[in-house]
């Protein structure tokens, strides 16, 4: 299992107030709905430099909204994609002031594998002069909700995001979540980081008061993904 070199960055500048509402709609489409037989299509590759392969995508031309993607053929590091959270409708730039964050920018990517990228989020989650980086196995977990265990902090006077995993059944690290506190921002956002089944690393973000719907979100964009290589391994026409 492996992952591309990160600089953990949350973006936080410049968010209004959002409803203190949780959002958890259960009737959310699976994101494969859109791939129809009468939908324009765009045939897109994935260059993957550290796992030095490349993944081929037929993604519906609706979700690639910048000319230089929509180029048939595009081959990228990394492709972005914008949808809202409930429908996983394509959202353009021109429509996100009018949404309330109600949508999720997700990058597909080639990143370090799960468990050193949970180290460089944990070194940045306190990032006082006394919080030298440490090795994952230094810190301590406990159960949280949502089917998540909380990392603790071993600083944290300074901590300034909470750091979340998801493991599977044999330890390793599926899923790492961290969240901006709302000490340290007024309006907090979370940063998932996750692995589909083809190999295609993740990531996404959004407001905090969607992360009890995080594993949803996650299966929607995965869902997106992996639509997307088998359709552009279906034989041609």
């Amino acid at each position: 299992m492996k992952r591309t070199a990160l600089i953990f960055l949350l973006a936080t500048a410049g968010i209004p107030p959002l409803n203190a509402q949780t959002v958890d709609k259960t009737d959310t489409p699976l994101a494969c709905s859109h791939f129809t037989a009468d939908a324009d299509y765009i045939n897109i590759t994935l260059v993957m430099q550290l796992e030095k392969r490349e993944v081929r995508l037929r993604v519906p031309q609706e979700f690639l909204e910048d000319a230089w993607n929509r180029q048939e053929g595009a081959r990228k590091t990394a492709f972005l994609f914008t949808t809202m959270i409930d429908t996983f409708e394509p959202v353009t730039r021109a429509q996100t002031p009018k949404l309330n964050f109600e949508y999720t920018s997700f990058l597909i990517n080639d990143y370090i594998d799960l468990p050193k990228l949970a180290e460089l989020v944990l070194d940045s989650a306190s990032p006082g002069k006394a919080s030298p980086w440490e090795p994952l196995s230094a810190y301590n977990t406990r159960p949280y909700k949502y089917g998540l265990v909380e990392v603790i902090p071993n600083y944290p006077k300074e901590l300034q995001a909470n750091v979340y995993l998801k493991t599977g059944q044999d330890e390793t690290v599926d899923t790492v979540i961290a969240c901006r506190t709302p000490e340290a921002v007024p309006y907090p956002t979370c940063q998932q980081f996750s692995r589909t089944d083809s190999g295609v690393d993740i990531k996404f973000h959004y407001p905090l008061r969607f992360l009890p719907i995080w594993q949803k979100m996650q299966n929607n964009i995965h869902s997106f993904v992996e639509c997307a290589i088998a359709e552009a391994e279906k034989p041609a026409p």
